[in-house]
């Protein structure tokens, strides 16, 4: 997750002087720091989880199937990511 944010601050130019602070420590090790995987099998009869908005910094994604969703200006949006690829998700 910090290679991320590091390579996504560079890319759009951000000097380093500010990244602990955008990141809330986290460019410095001394946030909280976490990491969850999760695997929903295609067969199971209820897969997925309920509507809800990640908490972390930095979220990867690889969805194979339909119903990824994004909270924007107060509504939920379907995301479709193009098959084969991770969706990064910066911010909550």
């Amino acid at each position: 997750g910090l290679y991320i944010i590091e390579q996504v601050f560079r890319k759009c130019g951000i000097k380093q002087e500010y990244w602990d602070t955008i990141t809330g420590g986290a460019s410095k090790g001394t946030a909280l720091q976490y990491c969850i995987f999760n695997h929903y099998r295609q067969l199971e009869r209820h897969s997925g989880i309920t509507k809800h908005k990640d908490s972390g910094y930095v979220t990867v994604l690889y969805s194979p199937e339909p119903g990824l969703e994004a909270w924007i200006n107060n509504q939920w949006y379907a995301i479709n990511p193009p098959a084969g690829y991770f969706t990064i998700n910066l911010g909550h």
